[in-house]
């Protein structure tokens, strides 16, 4: 940072690409950086990733930026900064204005208040379940319709590796305040889609994670903690189906043995017999329907016996 700073306070014009990644640049820093070459015409990249820019640095970059400085910059990374949604706005507002130059931000998941925005995490993970499926749809196409014959992009194994964050939502705790926001529960099915996409077609590369994670004992807890969420019911359903279903004995015996699908429908079938049927939580047709699918396999399996 010091050694581009001076650079550019000497306007040598030799600065033609900026490489600023985790420089521990606030903004004070960038206001210095960027006043020093406010004027120039050389500069045409700059990454500031991973630093401490804040939403303050960012209205400074905006206003200066969409003012005309540094007509010659085309590319801009600002991913990784300590920036809510309100400077991903006026990142938006500098993209309006200044079409040639690539502004690159993080993921908007944080309201201005910091709080998570629920409602745009599942916009995300809607958008990453509809790439993984055109993925793999590109795959059958190909007549491959095994997992374990998939050959994955680089999108999907990026996907697999951070599996563990993506199931950790699962643990999110909304306020009471949140638990009004229609996007409450939306990013909980957009991720249960989701999981449901990558365990089911994925399952070679995802099996350590899933089997470490306990994620389909969280979805059938699920059915419980959310018992009027019949979109969420539904979703987690198909899910647990298709595993029923589906060719992997590993991925079935995982849900039967560890995450005690049995038990789990036993209690639940009871709790829901007993009570009225209008007064029955919503889920309880998919227990009843998950109970007969696990009865008819048990007839033709000794093991399940």
């Amino acid at each position: 940072y010091a050694a581009a700073l001076d650079s550019l306070k000497k306007n040598d014009g030799l600065i033609v690409c900026l490489q600023l990644k985790n420089c521990q640049i606030n903004d004070e820093r960038l206001s210095d950086l960027f006043l020093a070459m406010e004027h120039s015409e050389m500069v045409t990249s700059i990454d500031l990733s991973d630093n401490l820019i804040t939403d303050d640095g960012a209205l400074f970059l905006s206003t200066l930026l969409r003012g005309g400085a540094i007509q010659s910059l085309i590319y801009l990374d600002v991913r990784g900064n300590l920036i809510t949604s309100r400077a991903h706005e006026l990142f938006d507002e500098i993209r309006h204005v200044r079409k040639i130059l690539k502004v690159q931000s993080a993921i908007k998941i944080l309201k201005s208040d910091g709080t998570l925005d629920t409602s745009r995490l599942a916009v995300i993970l809607k958008e990453i379940s509809l790439l993984v499926s055109e993925d793999l749809s590109l795959q059958w196409q190909n007549g491959i319709s095994r997992p374990g014959q998939i050959e994955h992009s680089e999108g999907i194994k990026c996907l697999v590796g951070n599996l563990q964050s993506f199931i950790s939502i699962l643990d999110l705790k909304l306020s009471r305040g949140n638990m009004g926001d229609r996007g409450a529960g939306l990013h909980r099915i957009a991720l249960v889609e989701l999981l449901c996409v990558v365990i089911l077609h994925c399952w070679p590369l995802v099996e350590e994670d899933i089997l470490s994670s306990c994620v389909l004992a969280k979805m059938l807890k699920l059915f419980g903690d959310f018992p009027q969420n019949s979109i969420l019911h539904c979703t987690v359903f198909r899910c647990l189906q298709a595993i029923l279903s589906g060719s992997s004995k590993t991925l079935f015996w995982y849900l039967v043995k560890d995450a005690s699908l049995p038990y789990f429908l036993a209690r639940e079938g009871t709790k829901c017999s007993a009570l009225h049927q209008g007064r029955r939580p919503s889920y309880s047709g998919h227990i009843f329907v998950l109970s007969k699918t696990l009865k008819d396999l048990e007839e033709n399996d000794e093991d399940l016996k």
